[in-house]
């Protein structure tokens, strides 16, 4: 049937489907009827054909965006798949009840002053603090293997601030159901599960989410990025060609032969480098180093898109383990050139400058106690989320930026 409502008068007004449903020009509403004009000039031929083109090409673009995004999505999604989603026991939320079967690890009597341990756990909807753990592996049937660093992420939205707070691992604590021990026992009898609870339970900060990355997988992990540019001293490069060839990982006693100043490293050797601790500092430049490496890490990204941080998921996700589920992924994956982008500031528990520390030897091992436990909780939770649960001494040292202990790291 012909429509004898088409005039040439009329813009394509026909495409707008809330007025599909009319029959009749006269049902039109009145701003539509408005638009006709019988004296309006007719298009020709070409116009409709090049109007038809256009269209055309805007179908075949939407039609390839489509395309292109869900092929992002399918290979955001296999990205993210490939991480290995570890998410603990929901029954299994406090080991106070938990005792020592099978561990080779000798309980310790030896207990001091803790302060108030804390009933609750400082937390913040605007925070999220993720535990990091690297691990040695698991050998002669341990269930955990040790962990050699830990170091809390905290991403604080409300001011735009990154925290990165270090934990030696001989610092002497509370191991909830278990004993006072060293921190890094903790991951031993419990994994990251206990030595979380571990943390919490003596710091008082509630700690959202982990992840664990072993040695082998920080190698392959620096070796997937490129490798890594750090500033070294002649005996940082020592330290790293003696470990590489005691260790009969080269053939040469003196693989790299760059001197003091930025070298690039390639993962093995990063590893060695973040692990030494043979330096005046001992534990403490070894967390320091720690530290750089990452923030390092952090500032080779900003360079980075979206794009390019799933295809480093895609490749590292299979070498990490954690309970962060896809869509918490997903979501960091989204922020993370803003999250690049947010000041950067390192702590070290305890801290080296402000002397709330001492080094006593507790059943045969060197280990470090923290003197006031409330001033040290109330640093800690002052740089995380801004205020604390507890009176902040006013001795406390200031924290030193990421930047600053990165430029002053030789």
């Amino acid at each position: 049937m012909q429509d004898n409502h088409k005039n040439d008068g009329f813009e394509d007004i026909f495409s707008d489907s809330s007025y599909s449903s009319y029959d009749d020009i006269d049902n039109f509403p009145v701003e539509v009827k408005s638009r006709y004009s019988g004296n309006a000039p007719k298009k020709n031929k070409s116009q409709k054909f090049k109007k038809m083109w256009i269209a055309n090409i805007a179908i075949c673009l939407v039609s390839v965006l489509f395309i292109l995004g869900g092929s992002a999505c399918i290979y955001a999604y296999s990205s993210i798949s490939r991480i290995n989603y570890n998410k603990f026991p929901e029954s299994s939320s406090s080991t106070t009840s938990k005792k020592p079967s099978s561990s080779t690890i000798e309980s310790s009597t030896t207990s001091y002053n803790m302060g108030t341990i804390p009933d609750t756990l400082k937390s913040d909807n605007d925070v999220l603090n993720i535990m990091l753990f690297g691990a040695d592996k698991k050998e002669n049937g341990e269930a955990y293997g040790r962990s050699d660093s830990m170091i809390l992420l905290s991403i604080n939205n409300k001011t735009g601030d990154l925290v990165m707070t270090s934990f030696l691992r001989d610092l002497w604590v509370e191991i909830p159901g278990y004993f006072p021990h060293r921190l890094n026992t903790s991951y031993a009898l419990g994994g990251a599960e206990l030595a979380i609870e571990t943390i919490e339970y003596n710091f008082g900060v509630d700690i959202d989410r982990y992840a664990i990355v072993d040695f082998d997988s920080f190698t392959n992990i620096i070796d997937t990025l490129g490798g890594i540019d750090l500033e070294l001293t002649d005996e940082e490069i020592d330290y790293i060609n003696w470990q590489c060839w005691k260790n009969k990982q080269v053939e040469t006693r003196h693989e790299i032969t760059a001197k003091a100043g930025v070298v690039h490293l390639n993962g093995r050797q990063a590893l060695w480098y973040s692990r030494d601790r043979d330096s005046a500092g001992s534990d403490w430049d070894r967390t320091n180093r720690q530290r750089i490496v990452l923030n390092t890490i952090m500032k080779d990204m900003k360079q980075s898109n979206l794009a390019q941080i799933m295809s480093i998921i895609y490749q590292v996700g299979p070498m990490i383990e954690t309970d962060l589920d896809k869509g918490e992924i997903v979501y960091l994956a989204q922020n993370a050139l803003n999250y690049l982008n947010y000041d950067v500031t390192a702590l070290s528990v305890p801290d080296l400058s402000g002397g709330n520390f001492s080094c006593p030897t507790i059943d045969d091992m060197d280990v470090v106690t923290i003197n006031d436990w409330d001033a040290e909780r109330a640093r800690i939770q002052m740089a995380i989320f801004g205020s604390s649960d507890y009176e902040v001494s006013s001795t406390s040292s200031e924290e030193t930026t990421a930047d600053e202990q990165y430029n002053n790291a030789a």
